[in-house]
């Protein structure tokens, strides 16, 4: 089958490490229409414009990981899209399956693999809840859903766009039979000294997008409700670290202020 006006892959990067978007490049770029969407100025990214025909590159204000998504889709004119993390293992086959399912379920909005066989069932079925990192996406069926919300800089951007989908009776489908490995965090090239950063920016955006997301969806006590444990331990796990564990503790006090942020309604605003 020739993908060309059938396919489109999107990568979003953020000063990703380049040896392993090579990788990934290496398995899909040659069979498949790939757009990247870097969230940085990083034009050393244009190499790979050069190195693979299939390939093109732009580079946008970094609106978090939802934002270079709707970057993406925006500039797609296939039928179908499928967003790739860098973190996941996924070769030709794999995309081979999902067009196959497609060309066989035909009503459906988005279809997901089974990350880490972490679902056991062997029969296609409905999932709303899922980890974003592979999504294939049929965007004729998605018009009405509207774009990943920007306002969420990172985590729960998929459950939202789910979300709007189970309400406007949008079907997602998990895959079960197509299993793809995910390592969380993987993609990101930091030295040594911003390990920590990093993870405690991820964490403060983690309990700053949970509370957003169920303010929104549901409503503003229903999510004080479902994030007061959340408070409560990780409150208690930061005075018991502090005099110990200086770099661990700022992850608890990193999760209390993005979700206080969240509370009193400030913008995902952190970053590096």
């Amino acid at each position: 089958m020739n993908y060309d006006e059938f396919l489109t892959l999107i990568i979003v990067t953020h000063r990703s490490d380049k040896n392993l978007l090579e990788n990934k490049l290496n398995k899909l770029a040659p069979f498949f229409r790939t757009l990247i969407i870097e969230n940085s100025n990083d034009k050393s990214l244009k190499l790979f414009e050069e190195k693979y025909s299939n390939v093109k590159v732009y580079f946008v204000d970094n609106t978090g990981n939802g934002g270079g998504i709707n970057q993406g889709l925006r500039l797609t004119k296939t039928k179908f899209a499928a967003y790739i993390d860098l973190d996941i293992e996924i070769d030709k086959p794999d995309i081979d399956k999902f067009v196959q399912r497609a060309e066989e379920i035909k009503n459906f909005a988005i279809l997901i693999p089974n990350l880490d066989n972490k679902y056991k069932t062997n029969e296609i079925k409905e999932c709303y809840e899922f980890t974003g990192s592979m999504m294939f996406l049929n965007l004729e069926n998605l018009k009405d859903v509207g774009e990943f919300d920007e306002n969420i800089f990172l985590y729960y951007e998929e459950y939202d766009f789910a979300h709007r989908c189970k309400i406007l009776n949008k079907k997602i489908f998990l895959l079960p039979d197509i299993k793809i490995s995910h390592k969380p965090s993987s993609s990101v090239k930091v030295n040594d000294e911003k390990i920590n950063d990093l993870k405690v920016l991820r964490q403060w955006h983690f309990m700053w997008s949970k509370f957003y997301f169920f303010k929104k969806n549901f409503s503003y006590f229903y999510a004080l409700k479902k994030t007061f444990p959340d408070f409560f331990v990780n409150l208690v796990k930061l005075i018991i670290l502090f005099p110990f564990n200086k770099n661990k503790s700022k992850i608890f006090y990193a999760r209390l202020e993005g979700l206080l942020n969240s509370i009193i309604g400030k913008r995902s605003s952190k970053r590096l």
